[in-house]
């Protein structure tokens, strides 16, 4: 799955409406990490594949039930 991902360069901390700080993920380091980024995975994309892989055994995703 990370070939689905995109790159995060920084995340932007808000609270009450108002920036209160800000991480800078390219200043961190990342010898021991398996990708040097930090990588985000759309929700859709999150989504899909777990869809996908409750199907494989013949779950059936429901959406939008009450």
């Amino acid at each position: 799955m990370p070939q689905a991902g995109r790159e995060c360069r920084a995340l932007n901390i808000v609270a009450e409406g108002r920036p209160v700080g800000r991480v800078e993920f390219r200043q961190l380091d990342w010898s021991d990490a398996p990708y040097p980024m930090w990588l985000t995975i759309p929700q859709s994309e999150t989504e899909r594949c777990l869809e996908e892989r409750l199907n494989a055994p013949g779950v059936t995703v429901e959406r939008h039930r009450r």
